[in-house]
This record gives structure tokens, sequence and C-alpha cells, in this order.
């Protein structure tokens, strides 16, 4: 599963909670590079507000890429979303290979 292993790469720049990793979006960005690089897909992007308490999802900025053909440059898509959203969110950003 490489997935796993990106992901636990990215584990010292972001917030874990519940098991789930969230990345400011030069991190994200990043992450989804390495996938790239990898071979592994992007298949969404979650955003969320997190605060001391609070983890809030905001389905609004957020996408799904799980539908896409295998021809299709996730890899970019997700990036150039990303850098479309507001600086203040934090990503999840699902990949599966």
């Amino acid at each position: 599963m490489r997935e796993k292993g990106i992901e636990l790469a990215f584990r010292g720049r972001g917030v874990v909670r519940g098991g789930i990793l969230f990345l400011r979006a030069d991190d994200a960005v990043a992450l989804t590079e390495a996938a790239r690089q990898t071979g592994v897909r992007v298949l969404g992007v979650d955003a969320f507000r997190l605060s001391d308490d609070v983890t809030q999802p905001l389905m609004q900025h957020s996408v799904d890429f799980s539908s896409e053909s295998p021809g299709v440059d996730v890899w970019t898509k997700a990036s150039d979303f990303i850098r479309l959203q507001p600086t203040d969110l934090f990503f999840e950003v699902v990949l599966g290979d």
C-alpha cells in the first residue's frame, strides 16, 4: 500500500486527528506530487477548518476524483483545486491505487 508510505512521509508536516492527516495547502500540493511520482492516484481532496476542539468539514471546498478515467491527470486537477481554496483551510488528500 504505497499510499500509506506517502502519508507517513508527510505526517510531520500536518495535524493528525482520528487517524486522518490534515495538511496546509502547500504541503497538500507536495503530497499530490509525491503521489504522482509513485503512481498513486488522488481519489479526492477534502477541506476542513481546524481549531483546538473542532474539526469542521467543508464540502463546498472538497472534490471527488474517484470516478475519473485512468488516463486523467488527477494530480494536476487536485493541485490546481487546492491552490484555488481559501488559505486558512487544511486538506485531507485521499489516495488510492
